[in-house]
């Protein structure tokens, strides 16, 4: 049975890494074998580990033994498979995998992925592109299958050819759109934290399929949490992929620093290289303190947040280059104490970028106005949800709404 330190070696993604490095990782994986025809990773069911192929040629496989299956991808050795299920919050496999000749892999637990991403942040955008790559990989071999079989058909009878061709490639299409807005909205949390002293809450609502926009909730070492929302310019599956990115440079420069101006910094140098002319990300990060009260805020060129009170709504005026412009620009946070009873609001350009039924936009004077009318008792969520339901709709962007609520 080969040396997993050989196989690490010839890896797509760990093959760069210092020598000391990829012995440490060796020493938490495992070899194993597998026979052609057995399947090793399987759709739907729960993933714990990835793998690295050392020897062997394998098959990736959607619908796995149903009427359906179909092989979306090959691949052999140093490929890595299995990093799909580590990114999804259900953490459930996307697809199936099996050796189409005998098969010889290197198996790593998840948990020692995890303190691996938490040592080298640039690995996991390497990984993000990867997953990217291959999705629309998956996409062209789904289209030369279905032109292939389309010219089959065009033998025998021309015009059946050609309604069919239409209709698996509209069914195709909404296949992967469905696909892709799974996997995203996997990427968002679950579910509000257990934050002590405060509650929070948000409504994620794509324009399209798919979004640009997103919103976090990561916990920090002193028991807070960093509430994260995010805007990446554009819409549909470009503006998508690179929100897959940033959420996971995000998350690993968080491991690093808890500070935001801190994290946007990290994030912006990481971004900055390689952002396609004309792409950024505008993005907030507000840590929230358990218990005090105490919120610190960065922002990347996103929307101004509203402090709520008894007496006013009041701007918090937090304000920077979004991500991926300057690779040098830096963050200047503000804080502010927030009291019992009082809530902070952040919203996405999609909320004041909301057309009324008037045409005009809801602006961030409607938007105050919303929220200065609902009561500090109630949720101006869906207020504002109101708002945006009743003007028009078309031109209509990615919306995404965060409160936190001091209790």
């Amino acid at each position: 049975m080969s040396d997993p330190l050989h196989i690490l070696r010839v890896s797509e993604v760990f093959g760069d890494l210092p020598e000391d490095e990829l012995r440490a990782i060796a020493g938490m994986a495992s070899v194993r074998r597998y026979d052609a025809g057995q399947p090793f990773i399987v759709e739907d069911e729960p993933g714990t580990s990835l793998v690295v192929i050392g020897a062997g040629e394998v098959e990736i496989v959607r619908g796995l033994n149903t009427p359906d299956e179909r092989i979306i991808d090959e691949n052999g050795p140093g490929a890595l498979l299995g990093e799909m299920s580590y990114f999804v919050n259900d953490g459930l496999r996307t697809a199936s995998v099996r050796g189409r000749t005998p098969v010889e892999l290197v198996e790593l637990p998840y948990q020692a992925f995890t303190t691996l991403l938490g040592a080298r942040p640039r690995l996991a955008v390497e990984i993000v592109r990867m997953i990217a790559a291959r999705l629309l990989q998956t996409d062209r071999i789904t289209i030369d299958l279905l032109r292939q079989r389309n010219r089959q058909l065009a033998e025998t009878l021309d015009a059946l050819r050609a309604a069919q061709s239409e209709l698996i490639a509209m069914e195709t299409l909404e296949h992967e759109l469905r696909l892709a807005r799974r996997i995203q909205q996997q990427l968002l949390p679950a579910g509000a934290p257990d934050l002590p002293g405060w509650s929070l809450r948000a409504h994620w609502e794509p324009a399209a399929q798919v979004s640009g926009d997103f919103y976090d909730f990561i916990p920090s070492s002193n028991g807070g949490y960093a509430i994260v929302l995010g805007d990446v310019s554009g819409k549909g599956m470009p503006a998508a992929l690179v929100m897959a990115t940033t959420r996971a440079i995000i998350r690993a420069a968080a491991a690093e620093h808890s500070a935001p101006e801190e994290i946007l910094s990290s994030v912006n140098q990481l971004l900055a290289p390689d952002m396609t002319p004309g792409t950024f990300v505008t993005c907030l990060i507000a840590h929230a303190e358990p218990d005090s009260g105490q919120l610190r805020i960065a922002n990347a060129g996103q929307c101004l947040p509203y402090l709520r009170t008894p007496d006013a709504t009041i701007p918090l005026k937090a304000t920077g280059m979004p991500l991926g412009l300057l690779a040098n620009s830096t963050y200047e946070p503000i804080e502010t104490q927030v009291a019992h009873g009082e809530d902070v609001v952040i919203a996405s350009d999609g909320l004041i970028e909301a057309r009324l039924a008037s045409g005009e936009f809801l602006g961030v004077d409607g938007v105050a106005n919303i929220l200065s009318r609902v009561p500090l008792t109630d949720s101006p969520i869906p207020p504002l949800l109101d708002a945006v339901a009743a003007g028009m709709r078309q031109d209509r962007d990615d919306l995404t709404i965060v409160q936190l609520s001091r209790l």
